[in-house]
């Protein structure tokens, strides 16, 4: 090696090849893992937790009954079945804050993916998704046992 077998490293390196570690980089290490230990336990510990809603609502597009789903007791497709006859009918539906139910864009796009029969009779605006028809209180969703 030139230089008779030293590392020129900035002077990063003494005899043998061994770093020389200065006082002031072992501080700044030190102080980097207290910081960052500190920052982990305080977000762990945090006594607010993420409260989750649970349910969603589903329209009947054929008699505009909407259906209120806990979907921890139901696991299901949207467009979902109708509790009682099985057909896909449900589309998911939202209440705004001023109160209208509306089907997003993304729900709309579900509309065409329901059984061949059904009708739809609800009426939809096309552009904002409110829905115009006259909307009944919504109900739970139960399956009839078969």
């Amino acid at each position: 090696m030139p230089g008779g077998g030293r590392c020129a490293s900035f002077g990063l390196h003494g005899v043998n090849g061994r770093m020389k570690v200065k006082g002031w980089q072992i501080i700044v290490i030190v102080l980097g893992l207290i910081v960052g230990g500190g920052g982990i336990l305080y977000a762990s510990m945090g006594k607010e937790s993420v409260q989750i809603n649970h349910v969603i609502h589903c329209i009947d597009v054929e008699t505009g009954q909407i259906y209120r789903i806990d979907t921890e007791k139901y696991r299901m497709m949207l467009p979902a079945s109708h509790p009682t006859t099985g057909r896909v009918c449900l589309v998911r539906c939202a209440k705004e804050d001023n109160g209208k139910w509306i089907i997003t864009g993304r729900d709309r796009s579900t509309l065409a993916w329901l059984d061949k029969d059904v009708q739809t009779k609800v009426e939809i605006d096309s552009t904002s998704g409110e829905i115009q028809s006259p909307i009944k209180e919504p109900i739970d969703y139960v399956r009839s046992k078969k």
